[in-house]
């Protein structure tokens, strides 16, 4: 949707789950905390009349992360125990699930007998019915041979699969889905709040791209007889993806369609399942009665965004449910922080949950649930070293802190971002030569030594410099090699990208939930909520059709709001406030309502549009994000700032810091929200 924005009047009030590559289902209406629809919803759920718990309710989780396979048939991942640390963090700094009630199998503790046995006794063995049970796995999936008749159940002979740590050896299979099946039913007669949490997939169709694959071949020993606790769900109410029945209480998360791949995904220096990722990015920043209808409408956005051929799916009996079944989560993340030594003080999160040196932290007692007044803090710290998984600091204000205290990020020293670009078949091209010559001098541009983990890829193919993204989706307009202006013209849609993926990167780690984004399609007196049918491949617009932007100030505090239009013909656009350059203050406790109208670009027959809300305490000049479609190539202007957060978008724009040191943030003066749909042609 480009050029032809058309606004109305405004109207101002006052007023798990599994990340598997498979498609999902349909749901109704968000409901709060009541029972919702989702895959299979035509069956009943399963009515289970659950013993009395002898003790107050506990959460329970599993975390399982391979990144290293005994098997030499069995490719190695990156970004696995990168995922469980990450979801870790947020379950004890989010949900307050309690360290020792989290068991984590890494690498090969993660054996296909010690995962069997952790989900029996942890999970099923501890259960009671108030419980809320999380079950997350980081690895590799994949397929096996099904039983033979008459005990199969799969129509193509095979069963899907996660892969342990020491699959494909002698005598030692997969995870079945029958297996997971079996286990689930158990577990659903223990306890009503059940959340599956798989990063895997088991299609195997793309074969290249930025992201190592979470995929091997299927396994085509005939397998032994399945346990006696395997449920065959033939005969049965099913759910869409095949790997559990549809009629019982939980919630899946599907990482992709059955015929797509799931990626791992390069951020913040490290790997990441992409789905991990940008489900942990929207659960740190999620209010305490949030669904996972709300969380995933925003997953499918920021994933999508990154890889348009993997879209994330949600389905299950329980998807209109609170996250984790549980209306009570912080409305801040913390991390846990310890005494080291006489000056210095230990956190418990690195790297891996994103953690920046020079970012400040406010402390506070052990047992704090409310981080808003930082008259309380006991302590201010600011970061010194990151490792991967824990962090040093030293205080600058207040002295010795208590064992245990709870720590909150208050202001991010942002790094200058990145874009990493692959040069395949280098040495082959003169003219890619030559474009790797120029754009090695930006500072915000960088070359990856290998084909993985890289945002653009750049090759000359059948004499035209192609640029694709890290799904093999190609962005832009190629340019002939022969073009006397091929590398001014390559330079040019390359920076331009570079803007591009950097304002889509731009995030509030500490978001404080002040602002309420909804979007609605709006066609004559009639409107309709595009996310509402959760299985469907995109939430999708007719040319022609309004979309309604409705933004709800739900702080104490007057705001400043900004609306981004980021398409993916590259062009990026103000469309809020207008005309460009104005400040529009939207009060404490009320509503705005923008209506524009959607429109393809020539030459396409469909586009993806990103609307991106801002909302600042101070003004906020967004204009230094703007530009035309990449197509030919063109210039970034270079306009500037000089508040921090003006700082930080120029950083997004132009990939350099205004200084010696990165743009360091106040995290309680913004936050963002952000949708995605399809524009396509009208019958």
């Amino acid at each position: 949707m480009k050029k032809r924005i058309v606004q109305f009047s405004a109207v101002v009030f006052s007023v798990f789950l599994i990340l598997f590559c498979n498609s999902g289902g349909d749901s109704g209406a968000p409901q709060g905390n009541a029972a919702g629809g989702g895959a299979g919803a035509e069956a009943p759920v399963i009515q289970v009349q659950y013993a009395e718990p002898t003790r107050e309710p506990v959460k329970l989780a599993l975390l399982v992360a391979i990144n290293d396979y005994q098997s030499d048939k069995i490719s190695d991942l990156a970004g696995c125990v990168n995922d469980i640390e990450n979801m870790k963090a947020l379950l004890i700094g989010k949900y307050e699930f309690k360290e020792e009630n989290i068991k984590v199998l890494v690498n090969e503790q993660a054996t296909h007998a010690n995962i069997v046995k952790a989900i029996q006794e942890h999970l099923i063995g501890q259960a009671q019915r108030d419980d809320i049970v999380v079950f997350h796995y980081s690895g590799h999936g994949s397929q096996m041979k099904d039983q033979p008749a008459p005990d199969g159940d799969e129509d193509d002979g095979w069963d899907e699969t996660i892969v342990p740590h020491d699959s494909r050896t002698e005598g030692v299979f997969d995870v079945s889905d029958d297996q997971l099946n079996g286990l689930l039913a158990l577990l659903n007669q223990r306890t009503k709040n059940i959340t599956f949490i798989f990063d895997s997939c088991h299609s195997g169709t793309i074969t290249r791209g930025s992201g190592i694959r979470r995929y091997i071949p299927p396994d085509e020993r005939t397998p032994p007889p399945a346990p006696s606790y395997a449920l065959k769900t033939r005969g049965s109410s099913q759910g869409a993806n095949d790997l559990r029945p549809a009629n019982l209480n939980y919630v899946l998360v599907s990482g992709c369609l059955s015929k797509q791949s799931s990626f791992e995904h390069y951020a913040n220096g490290k790997e990441n399942g992409a789905l991990t990722f940008f489900l942990t990015q929207e659960l740190r920043k999620a209010g305490a009665e949030t669904t996972w209808r709300d969380i995933i409408d925003a997953v499918r956005g920021s994933v999508n965004a990154y890889y348009p051929n993997q879209l994330p799916q949600l389905e299950g009996a329980d998807i209109d449910k609170f996250v984790f079944n549980d209306g009570t989560g912080l409305a801040q993340p913390y991390v846990l922080a310890s005494p080291k030594g006489a000056n210095q003080v230990s956190l418990n999160a690195g790297q891996a949950q994103g953690l920046t040196a020079g970012s400040i932290y406010h402390v506070f007692s052990p047992g704090s649930k409310e981080f808003g007044d930082l008259s309380k803090a006991i302590a201010e710290l600011e970061l010194t070293d990151v490792s991967a998984f824990n962090s040093s600091a030293k205080y600058v204000k207040g002295s010795k802190i208590p064992e245990f205290s709870r720590a909150v990020e208050t202001r991010r020293n942002y790094p200058d971002m990145k874009l990493r670009i692959y040069y395949k078949d280098l040495a082959s091209s003169a003219v890619l030569k030559a474009v790797k010559a120029e754009l090695d001098a930006f500072q915000h541009l960088e070359a990856a030594p290998q084909e993985r983990n890289y945002h653009l890829l750049l090759q000359e193919r059948d004499g035209r410099i192609v640029i694709e993204n890290g799904d093999t989706y190609v962005l832009s307009n190629s340019v002939a090699a022969s073009d006397p202006d091929a590398v001014k013209r390559v330079k040019d849609q390359m920076t331009a990208w570079a803007k591009w993926y950097n304002l889509l990167a731009v995030e509030n780690p500490n978001s404080q939930n002040r602002i309420k984004f909804t979007l609605t399609a709006v066609s004559g007196a009639a409107s309709r909520d595009p996310y509402k049918v959760v299985s469907q491949k995109d939430a999708t617009l007719k040319e022609g059709e309004f979309f309604e932007c409705r933004v709800e100030n739900t702080s104490r505090e007057n705001l400043y709001i900004s609306i981004l239009d980021i398409s993916t013909d590259g062009s990026v656009s103000l469309i809020y406030p207008h005309p460009e350059g104005a400040s529009e203050l939207l009060k404490a406790d009320s509503v705005m309502v923008r209506r524009f109208e959607t429109y393809i670009p020539e030459g396409r027959e469909s586009v993806k549009d990103i609307i991106k809300v801002f909302a600042t305490r101070e003004p906020a000049d967004f204009r230094v994000l703007t530009q035309p479609p990449v197509r030919g190539g063109v210039g970034v202007d270079q306009t500037s700032a000089n508040n921090p957060l003006g700082k930080l978008l120029d950083q997004a724009a132009l990939g350099a810091t205004r200084g010696a040191r990165p743009a360091a943030v106040d995290l309680s003066s913004w936050e963002t929200a952000m949708r995605v749909f399809e524009v396509v042609k009208a019958n």
